[in-house]
């Protein structure tokens, strides 16, 4: 026994063992390091994610309106209805942006151009112009415009500024697609609309 004892260095077995557990135990803590480092990266990434995807989920239903060479979005919740523009009782005096009252369903409605409104010039050739007649308010208040052309669903959030130098009414709208369609805020003008109404 004492013979085949002798042939091992238990001292020597023993420090070997010591060192491995401890590379071993350096290899498991640099792992636990940077797996804790992936998993934060990962958190981080997504949570961007989701902030982004937040971000650009306003989408807005929108009419396309046509004025001369021009398009114009007005949000579809404020207009109450398009029609063919037909007869019109001209307002002496009313200013260069009205076009006249209009009797629409046994109410009377006060038009307005959006061409001379917005300071463009209107298509003189365009035929079947259309009058949209906008929600609430009184008394009743609509625009008239060359055409109407279609339904649009428009980011929110990715419109860009107007330029107030492109616009001589720039303050009206809410900015611009990445296709060149000037959004109308609907409240903006509303109030225009009433300015207009009460300086006649």
């Amino acid at each position: 026994m004492n013979e085949k004892a002798s042939k091992f260095d238990w001292s020597e077995i023993h420090a070997r063992l010591e060192r491995d557990m401890a590379r071993l135990g350096t290899s498991i803590a640099d792992d636990s390091v940077r797996t804790g480092q992936l998993l934060r990266a990962r958190t981080a990434q997504l949570a961007a994610i989701s902030a982004r995807a937040a971000h650009t989920s306003e989408l807005l239903r929108a009419i396309v309106l046509r004025v001369g060479q021009e398009r114009y979005a007005l949000p579809i919740d404020s207009v109450h209805e398009v029609t063919k523009l037909a007869s019109v009782a001209v307002v002496p005096g009313a200013g260069n942006s009205a076009v006249g009252i209009i009797n629409w369903h046994g109410e009377l409605v006060m038009a307005y151009g959006l061409a001379p409104l917005i300071g463009i010039d209107a298509d003189e050739n365009a035929t079947g112009r259309k009058v949209v007649v906008l929600r609430g308010g009184e008394p009743g208040l609509a625009l008239v415009v060359d055409s109407v052309e279609h339904v649009v669903e428009i980011d929110v959030v990715a419109l860009q500024p107007v330029d107030p130098n492109a616009s001589r009414q720039a303050d009206i709208f809410r900015g611009m697609t990445s296709d060149a369609l000037l959004l109308i805020d609907d409240a903006r003008l509303k109030a225009r609309l009433h300015e207009e109404l009460e300086a006649a």
